[in-house]
């Protein structure tokens, strides 16, 4: 391997400097473009963390403590699973490169692109709807042009085709007793799909608490599994993943109606396999779905090499 040299080096390191200076520069514009909704996703998840944690207790049979009814005596470790939420609103990693290759113009509509669409609506509307002089008219259908060449040129961007692709890893994640809520990606797939961001954050945050509460949980016996598949490495993510859609699915459509939307497009469709296979196979009316949820999920905790289809026996 030839090694570098001093001047190939800096030059590298120089690169590097411009490009996390280009993604600290839109972080800083973003997060100050968006602080509504930034206020707005922290505020929704902090709301309904109880109710969310109630639900699924019930639902799952877990806890994050000792059930009251449990004698201590028979419990020797912790008696409560602490759980830390993170709210982080750093640039995700992968677009820095991107970013390298985006021309600046690009990146500046790229941070006002979620008013574009009501702009060219509010133009259509006053074109149509009022007795208007010719130059007014003139005037509108200018502007609307100007914004879909712009919408248009932000659409053809790596930097939009990116966005596109966001899922729930770059949303959320799950590790070491946190829960990390990951600020920007919520909002671009929020504006990517036209949600609100309190709905993407409700499901995104249900997902990873699930997560939480099936790795660190105790169950209703007051039994801990923190030697089963779903704490340590050796998990299979079919089962993991889908474990975390299944309840999630129940709990949003019985309280959370309004998130079907982004269900449908976030678990159900556009998802990777492993997050959406198991909750396509599941019937979500069978009036014993939740029994059967939980039988699969014990049968699972105490068996570690469990085969997913052994496990789909159980659940489906």
């Amino acid at each position: 391997m030839k090694r570098l040299t001093e001047k190939e080096l800096m030059e590298i390191l120089k690169k590097d400097d411009e490009i996390t200076e280009i993604s600290t520069q839109l972080q800083e514009k973003f997060l100050n473009e968006r602080k509504n909704d930034i206020n707005l996703i922290i505020e929704t998840i902090e709301k309904n963390d109880r109710k969310l944690k109630q639900a699924l207790s019930e639902a799952g049979g877990l806890s994050l403590s000792v059930p009251s009814h449990v004698r201590l005596s028979n419990f020797t470790s912790q008696t409560r699973a602490v759980i830390r939420k993170v709210y982080n609103y750093d640039l995700p990693v992968s677009i820095r490169e991107i970013l390298e290759k985006t021309e600046q113009e690009i990146i500046n509509f790229f941070i006002h692109y979620k008013h574009i669409q009501p702009a060219l609506s509010l133009m259509k509307f006053l074109e149509n709807n009022y007795q208007n002089t010719e130059q007014e008219v003139n005037l509108f259908r200018e502007t609307s042009k100007h914004l879909k060449k712009i919408k248009q040129k932000v659409e053809s961007s790596d930097l939009y085709n990116w966005i596109k692709q966001i899922s729930y890893l770059m949303m959320g994640r799950f590790g070491e007793h946190q829960i990390i809520i990951n600020i920007i990606p919520i909002i671009l797939y929020a504006d990517n799909r036209n949600f609100s961001v309190q709905n993407v954050a409700i499901v995104v945050y249900l997902h990873e608490l699930v997560h939480a509460y099936t790795f660190l949980g105790f169950d209703k016996d007051g039994h801990q599994w923190n030697d089963s598949p779903l704490y340590n490495g050796n998990k299979d993510s079919y089962i993991v993943e889908g474990l975390a859609n299944a309840y999630s699915v129940l709990i949003l459509k019985k309280l959370y109606p309004e998130t079907e939307n982004v269900i449908d497009d976030l678990i159900f469709n556009n998802s990777t396999e492993k997050y959406r296979d198991f909750v396509n196979r599941l019937n979500f009316n069978s009036p014993r779905i939740y029994e059967n949820l939980r039988r699969a999920m014990i049968e699972f905790k105490h068996n570690p090499s469990m085969s997913y289809q052994s496990f789909l026996n159980i659940a489906l």
